[in-house]
Parts: C-alpha cells; structure tokens; sequence
C-alpha cells in the first residue's frame, strides 16, 4: 500500500469500528427497555401475611423475583408464573427458591394459602397463593420481614 494512503485508511477503519461499537452498544441498551414491570414493596409482621398484590398478567407467563431486604435475614428467589382463569382456574410455578438448601420447585393450586417458595435465606419468609390470580409474603420468624417483589410481563 501506498504510504500515503496508510495513514488516512488506518483513520477510516477506525472511524467504522467506532461507529459501528456505537450502534452496537445502542441497540443493546434499547433492548433492555422493559414498559411491563412493577416492583412492590411488602412488609410482614411476625407471625403474619403482607398484604394480597395480584399477579401481574392472567393467562400469560409472568416473571417474578422476590428479595427479602432484613439484614441478617437477605436472599432472593425467582419464579415464571401463570395465572390461568379459564376452567379449572389454576396458579401455576416454576421456581429458584432462596436458603441455604437452595432448591428448584414446581407446583400448582387451585386455591390459597399454598407455599409457593422462600424469599429470604433462613426461609422465614415465603411467597404463598391468596387465590389463583393474587399472592402475599407469609412471615413465620417473630419480627417483621421487608421484602421486595418484581413481576415483569
């Protein structure tokens, strides 16, 4: 290659690969826009339930992370879930539940009251069914538990 050329086409290829990282890390950020979330926070006596939020989206998958935010007590879980209203009317789970014996659960129910999955590391505070369209944080530990729930839909 001619040396006078070298240097102004090292500047073109230069020019096209930081145009082109632009566009790339553009695009990747557009991505990760998400309109449909909500994140809720919960409190939970000791000895008690939150009160009942509901699932995000019926008869469509739901992505749920849930984290209890108490020092000493943190951990977070994750869940898909389906709300189907259509007979028989049903919630159904897939989840990574938090603690030291962390384990996957999968389950389904057609009433309330069911242990969906814990939400904290020494499993004092669960994510249990108040029906098949609506859920709450069940707190079996003797002080009030905070934890967070996301649903993305």
């Amino acid at each position: 290659m001619n040396r006078n050329y070298a240097k102004p086409a090292a500047f073109l290829a230069a020019g096209f690969i930081a145009t082109l990282a632009a566009v790339t890390v553009q695009k990747a950020y557009a991505t990760t826009t998400v309109a449909n979330a909500s994140k809720t926070t919960l409190s939970s006596p000791g000895g008690g339930n939150s009160v009942t939020i509901g699932v995000a989206a019926i008869n469509s998958p739901v992505m749920l992370a849930a984290t209890q935010v108490d020092v000493g007590f943190r951990g977070t879980s994750s869940a898909t879930i389906l709300s189907a209203t259509a007979s028989p009317a049903l919630m159904q789970w897939v989840a990574l539940s938090a603690g030291p014996s962390t384990a996957v659960v999968s389950s389904f129910t057609t009433g309330a009251g069911v242990t969906m999955f814990n939400t904290g590391w020494n499993a004092t505070t669960q994510l249990a069914t108040s029906g098949v369209t609506s859920f709450h944080i069940h707190n079996s530990s003797t002080s009030t538990k905070t934890v967070v729930v996301m649903q993305v839909w």
